[in-house]
């Protein structure tokens, strides 16, 4: 699977061309014009195919940098490609996720409540964390119907890369976490997991 790439290269008559393996070519536009108070239509980005990004290309790291070594360098062209080390260490990810799941149900195994804490590791910056920590609380239950819940999902400040939308926006490691519990509950119920 590719790296993190990006190009940039800004022109004498003021376009600015950024290649990138993004998912998200609207956003880098965008951002760069915010950030940077460059007229959004001067901005031309460009994505070719891009491959294994499985979310974690959603979000803008390495287009800021090429903007401004581009920019200190004249306009002249500059790319930057991280090598699998960067950008396994440097690079946005999955997140981690601390979940304390606690269920109630009745004898005969029915769910009637539960309550649920995660902790969502967003990373040194919000970028898409508090967007997974939302995604977590709306789904915070997975399939099951109950009457009463309590969650609270909270993104936390940590020195680990920055959190992104990688594989299932969250929902991978929050209903790991609720099916784990789930599983401890048929076993305390001396049921089996598949009719809890």
């Amino acid at each position: 699977m590719e790296t993190r790439c990006a190009t940039c290269e800004i022109h004498p008559d003021g376009y600015i061309e950024i290649m990138a393996s993004s998912r998200a070519p609207f956003m880098i536009k965008e951002l760069i014009g915010t950030y940077f108070d460059v007229d959004v239509g001067t901005v031309i980005v460009n994505t070719p195919l891009v491959g294994g990004g499985y979310g974690g290309k959603s979000s803008v790291q390495l287009e800021f940098l090429v903007y401004l070594a581009s920019k200190a360098v004249e306009g002249r062209p500059v790319k930057l490609l991280n090598t699998r080390e960067e950008d396994l260490i440097t690079s946005p990810c999955h997140i981690g996720l601390d979940a304390k799941v606690k269920l109630g149900c009745t004898q005969d195994g029915k769910l009637k409540a539960a309550e649920m804490l995660y902790l969502i590791d967003g990373g040194a910056y919000a970028d898409k964390a508090p967007d997974l920590s939302r995604a977590a609380a709306v789904d915070c239950t997975g399939p099951y119907h109950i009457e009463n819940i309590w969650c609270d999902s909270l993104s936390m400040y940590t020195n680990h890369p920055y959190a992104s939308p990688y594989r299932g926006f969250s929902h991978s490691e929050v209903l790991f976490a609720f099916e784990r519990t789930m599983d401890l509950l048929a076993k305390k119920l001396k049921m089996d997991p598949l009719e809890l």
